[in-house]
Order: C-alpha cells, then structure tokens, then sequence
C-alpha cells in the first residue's frame, strides 16, 4: 500500500468549460478509483479541476 499516488494529468482542453468540465471531472474520478486501489485506508485523495474559459 502507498502513502502517496502523484500524478499530473490532464485532458484537451478548449475555451468552452461546459464542453471542458465533464472530460476533467471523469479523468479525475477515474484518477480517484484507481489512486484506491493503492493508497492504504485513511489516506486523503487531492486533485485540482481548472476553470476553463
């Protein structure tokens, strides 16, 4: 088990956040499942959604 999943992702993105928001918001719910299946119990899950547009 970790203590620590680091990752710096990020989709395409355009100017349009009604386009861009959804892309974001499932790359960082998948980043957080997967970062489960590594991160020993108690451990915190931080990701950062930009505001496009």
């Amino acid at each position: 088990m970790a203590d620590v999943v680091l990752g710096d992702m990020a989709p395409s993105v355009s100017d349009n956040f009604l386009s861009d928001s959804r892309p974001q918001s499932r790359l960082c719910h998948n980043a957080h499942e997967k970062a489960e299946l590594y991160l020993r119990p108690g451990v915190k899950f931080v990701a950062k959604v930009l505001h496009c547009g």
